[in-house]
C-alpha cells in the first residue's frame, strides 16, 4: 500500500473544518474503518499528540500507535507510526477554495511487509482507498448537515 491520496471540498470555512477534523473526540463519527481510537492528550491536535488505534483494513485489524510529526495550525497535520506492523505516515491538508475548504488525505506506507500477503498489496491499497474516500464523504456530510 505505497500511497493513498484523496480529497473532498467541504462547504465550510477552513478554520471550522480543521477544528472538527483535528479533534480526536470527533474521529469515530466520520472514520468508519477506525474501530478503536484514543489520543493523548484528547481533543484538538497538538504538537505532542500521540494516538493509539485499531484500523480495519481488508478484513484485518491493524493495531498502531502514532505521534504528530508535523503541525501547521489550521492548515495541516501529519502523524507518523511509532508502533505498527508496517511503517506509515499520513497527512491531512486544509486549503481555502472557492465555496469552502479542500481537505486532502495522503498516506504513505513504504512497505506492507507481507502483513496481508506478498501478492495482495495492490488489492489492499484499492480497498483502503475506498475507505479513505468514504471517510472523507462522511466528514463532508457531517459538516454540511
Amino acid at each position: 500500500m505505497p500511497v493513498v491520496e484523496d480529497s473532498v471540498v467541504i462547504n465550510k470555512p477552513r478554520a471550522e473544518v480543521f477544528a472538527f477534523a483535528g479533534n480526536s473526540d470527533n474521529l469515530m463519527q466520520w472514520s468508519s474503518n477506525i474501530i478503536e481510537y484514543v489520543a493523548s492528550p484528547p481533543g484538538a491536535v497538538q504538537a505532542d499528540t500521540t494516538s493509539k488505534g485499531v484500523t480495519r483494513v481488508a478484513g484485518r485489524n491493524v493495531e498502531w500507535t502514532a505521534k504528530v510529526s508535523e503541525l501547521e495550525d489550521g492548515a495541516m497535520f501529519s502523524y507518523e507510526s511509532v508502533e505498527s506492523p508496517m511503517a506509515f505516515t499520513y497527512t491531512y491538508r486544509f486549503e481555502d477554495v472557492p465555496g469552502g475548504t479542500r481537505v486532502t488525505f495522503h498516506q504513505d506506507v513504504p512497505s506492507i511487509g507481507g502483513f496481508f500477503g506478498k501478492l495482495t498489496d495492490p488489492i489492499v491499497t484499492r480497498m483502503y482507498s475506498r475507505n479513505v474516500s468514504a471517510n472523507l464523504a462522511n466528514l463532508k456530510e457531517l459538516l454540511e448537515a
